[in-house]
């Protein structure tokens, strides 16, 4: 499957870096973290980790998707089983499943 280099994906995308926590969480709290129980979540670009983390006590399973290797690396844990991290350019990968929810 063709895949495009960390660089080309910065040139089209930018630099993004994510944004602070509480952020997620303002979005999340209205959401409530009871509606990610028992539900299948793709993180779309989970960067750090930070936001995959904090909803993985909740969500059934998390597939997490970066382009970069030393930040899925870190975010590796011991605690949740729950969480699948996958280093590709989600917009050309084939999951082959359907998802609950949806983040980026």
């Amino acid at each position: 499957m063709p895949q495009l280099k960390q660089s080309e994906w910065h040139k089209q995308w930018g630099l993004f870096r994510d944004e602070e926590l509480f952020l997620f969480q303002d979005w999340i709290y209205p959401n409530k973290l009871e509606d990610f129980q028992g539900k299948d979540v793709l993180d779309a670009g989970c960067g750090g980790g930070q936001h995959t983390l904090f909803i993985a006590p909740y969500a059934k399973n998390i597939t997490a998707v970066d382009l970069n290797t030393i930040d899925i690396a870190a975010q590796r844990n011991k605690y949740f089983k729950n969480i699948n991290f996958f280093e590709d350019d989600i917009a050309l990968m084939d999951l082959g499943k359907k998802f609950d929810i949806v983040f980026s």
